[in-house]
């Protein structure tokens, strides 16, 4: 049951920070393909700005997936680093609250998307039944082709959605409250792994 509230958490989370990134900069925080296409786009429209946007969150990225490889298969440090992450994106929006401008914006959506790319590892390394909780097109195409066999990947999806349409309807009344919403779903999904850990450690 934990394990399923944490891959809900963490879903939640990537949900509201795809948004984010969208409302912020106009870019995915962990939608690479995505980001990909736009950075296509740009190029090809010769909108330089847009182009860096999209880049930027690209690099970003890769770079997170480079420090949870470098991190390896633990699955709290990584969670731990992904909270650092969302705590200084959301940090540095309250700060600049309520329009942050120019490289401000670069750096909050640079740490969005650093975080999704260190969570993009934990699926990598088979956490959460090898489901994904931040890129989510092979999710989609799990549960359509056997919904009932993937149970995981349905509760994922469901809360990836939910989360992305709270931040967007919340985001007109009180963005920087939105911004701290991915930080508080992962301390839920951290809080869910201590439980674990203990219970697994009062039973040796």
């Amino acid at each position: 049951m934990r394990d399923h509230i944490a891959v809900m958490a963490l879903s939640f989370a990537a949900g509201v920070a795809d948004v984010l990134g969208l409302l912020v900069l106009h870019v995915f925080a962990g939608a690479v393909t995505g980001n990909m296409a736009q950075l296509a786009i740009a190029i090809g429209s010769g909108h330089v700005l847009a182009a860096s946007r999209s880049l930027c969150a690209i690099l970003a990225f890769a770079l997170g997936a480079l420090i949870g490889k470098a991190v390896g298969n633990n699955l709290r440090r990584l969670l731990l680093l992904e909270l650092v992450c969302l705590v200084a994106a959301a940090v540095l929006y309250s700060a600049a609250s309520p329009s942050p401008q120019g490289g401000l914006l670069y750096a909050i959506v640079t740490l969005l998307a650093l975080a999704m790319g260190i969570r993009a590892r934990v699926a990598y390394g088979g956490g959460y039944s090898g489901t994904t909780t931040s890129v989510f097109t092979m999710t989609f195409v799990k549960v359509l082709s056997a919904p009932a066999d993937n149970p995981t990947a349905l509760r994922a999806l469901v809360a990836f959605a939910a989360g992305g349409l709270l931040a967007a309807t919340l985001a007109p009344h009180s963005l920087a409250a939105v911004v701290w919403l991915p930080a508080v779903a992962v301390m839920v999904a951290i809080a869910c792994e201590e439980r674990d850990a203990n219970s697994n450690a009062s039973r040796a």
